[in-house]
């Protein structure tokens, strides 16, 4: 029988169960506020009979709180999948243009994004008024804790 372990997710719109750093458990990988800001993956701790999860920030509120300069408001459709085909889940995340009309999120007013990242690529194509860009750093790693 599965054994409830409570723990605090924050106000997400989905999750996802997955071995992130691969050390046989499965963490959670998910949204922390799905009217807010972030993007977080949960690493399962195990201590003795014990189940805890630490929480490692990928995107923020602000810029500055991840490496790539990467943040948006309302990450309400995530998905995991194998996107550059290195047998590693990727994650894709997006945000809807007036997803609640023009008030009552966090930057309501800004372009609809869809953002992904995997072990061997970042990108971002903003959408906007049919302008799509796309940036790919030379170097972006696996998500780790160091991030």
């Amino acid at each position: 029988m599965w054994k409830h372990h409570a723990v605090n997710l924050g106000g997400g719109a989905q999750f996802y169960a997955y071995d992130v750093n691969g050390d046989g458990l499965p963490d959670i990988i998910g949204s922390v506020a799905a009217h807010g800001y972030g993007l977080a993956w949960w690493e399962q701790v195990r201590t003795g009979d014990e189940i805890r999860f630490r929480k490692h920030l990928i995107m923020g509120e602000k810029a500055e709180e991840n490496r790539y300069g990467v943040h948006f408001s309302q990450l309400h459709a995530l998905e995991l999948a194998d996107i550059d085909g290195d047998g590693l889940k990727d994650i894709v995340v997006g945000k809807r243009f007036w997803a609640h009309g023009t008030h009552g999120d966090p930057e309501p007013n800004e372009p609809a994004v869809l953002y992904g990242s995997s072990s061997s690529a970042t990108a971002r194509m903003s959408i906007s008024s049919r302008t799509w860009s796309m940036t790919i750093p030379v170097s972006a790693p696996r998500w780790s804790s160091a991030m």
